[in-house]
Parts: C-alpha cells; sequence; structure tokens
C-alpha cells in the first residue's frame, strides 16, 4: 500500500514537472529566455512560485529541463527514422535533414539547445540536470553510430574502424548543424549569402564534397540529396 502511494505521489509530481516544462518551452516561442519570469512560468502551468522551484533549482535549471525535453522529443522521432528499411546513408541524412527542418519550424528549440550549453547557464543549474542532458546527448550519439557503422559496412564494402565510425558522425552532423547555426547567427541574418534557400544550397553543396571525401558516391549526388532534404520536411 505504501509503495502504491509512493508510486501515485511520484506520478503527480512528474505530471506536474512535465506541464511546467511545456508552459515554459510555449513561454519561450514569444519571449527570449533574458525576459522570462518565473512568475510567468508559474501563472502559465498554473502552479505556486514554491511548486516552480520544488521541481527547479533556478531558472538555469528549468532552462536545460526544457532542453532534455525537447531532445527526448527529437529522438522519438529520430527512431522511427532509423528503423525504417531505407538503406543506411538514407537514413542518416534523413535523420540530419530531419532536424533541420525541426529547427527552422522551433526555432526557440534551437536557441534552447544553444542557451544549455552556456557556461553562465550550466554552473547555475543542477548536477541532475546536467545528467539529464547529458543523457539525451549520449542517447543522439548512439543511435546515430549504430546506424553509421552500417552505412560506412555497406558504401565502403569493409568493417570500418571505431574511430571512423565516429569521425563520420560527427564531421556530417557537425556540417550540418554548423550551417545552420550560421544560418542563425547574426552575421547569418545580415550576411544576404545567408538567405534560407541559399544556405539549404551550401548545406548540401557541402555535404556532398565532405561524401566524395570518403569515397561515398552516387549519380547525381545533387539531386540525391535534395530528394531526401525535401522528404524530411513532410
Amino acid at each position: 500500500m505504501l509503495t502504491q502511494q509512493v508510486s501515485s505521489k511520484q506520478l503527480k509530481r512528474n505530471q506536474r514537472e512535465a506541464e511546467i516544462i511545456t508552459a515554459t518551452v510555449a513561454l519561450l516561442k514569444d519571449r527570449g529566455f533574458l525576459e522570462l519570469k518565473m512568475s510567468d512560468v508559474a501563472k502559465a502551468a498554473g502552479c505556486s512560485m514554491g511548486a516552480i522551484y520544488s521541481h527547479f533549482f533556478s531558472k538555469e535549471d528549468l532552462l536545460i529541463a526544457c532542453t532534455s525535453a525537447t531532445m527526448q522529443s527529437s529522438l522519438a522521432d529520430m527512431q522511427k527514422l532509423l528503423d525504417s528499411t531505407s538503406k543506411p546513408l538514407d537514413r542518416h541524412f534523413l535523420v540530419l535533414f530531419f532536424l533541420w527542418h525541426k529547427d527552422n519550424a522551433n526555432p526557440h528549440h534551437y536557441m534552447l539547445r544553444q542557451l544549455s550549453w552556456n557556461p553562465s547557464v550550466w554552473q547555475r543549474a543542477s548536477d541532475y540536470r546536467h545528467a539529464q542532458l547529458n543523457t539525451a546527448c549520449e542517447q543522439f550519439d548512439e543511435l546515430m553510430k549504430v546506424n553509421c557503422h552500417k552505412l560506412l559496412a555497406e558504401e565502403l564494402g569493409s568493417e570500418p574502424e571505431e574511430a571512423d565510425v565516429n569521425d563520420f558522425m560527427v564531421s556530417t552532423a557537425g556540417l550540418s548543424q554548423g550551417t545552420y547555426l550560421f544560418k542563425e547567427s547574426g552575421l547569418g541574418i545580415v550576411h544576404s549569402m545567408a538567405a534560407d534557400d541559399d544556405m539549404e544550397r551550401k548545406h548540401l553543396v557541402s555535404l556532398r564534397y565532405m561524401l566524395r571525401g570518403w569515397g561515398i558516391r552516387r549519380d547525381d549526388m545533387d539531386g540525391y540529396l535534395k530528394r531526401l532534404f525535401e522528404q524530411a520536411s513532410h
């Protein structure tokens, strides 16, 4: 009986925490992190300030919890893409392009991730939230590594070294995310060459050159990548 009571209390606590996170993410659509007030979060979540601070050590703690939650949502979608019957190379780029389109549709999610890795934010959050976010990142890495191993084995015709798997994953994901980072940065916003259509083209061209360096080719690599990019937007 006592175990059931504890489980029920924990379930309610988890539900309340999820409601606070959902309310915070919704508020961040229309305002920046600096403008966000915990009193606004409490009002939006329908709870007291005491309830907020019983779950979150600080505003930064809440920010990292929101980032972890949005990443977990993306991980569920990634898993579906990686479980498909497509070739491993297709699956890899469908995931990268899906993340690009998801950030475009939810720019506040992208900003959450960027802020969460800021040292000043990290220092004001709890070890528990650090562990949550690290776990989400490790899950992302593991999902991608398993598929990258299959990808390199199939495309190169031999069993890849672990270092090669890591290098391929980091280089392609880093290029994709780095291009998006430039597009959304202050420089990207004011620079004429960073228009959305042009950055999408540069993104795909850069990936084509990188794949060539790995010895991975298609008869029409530009068309292949463009098709996957468009497919990932649906």
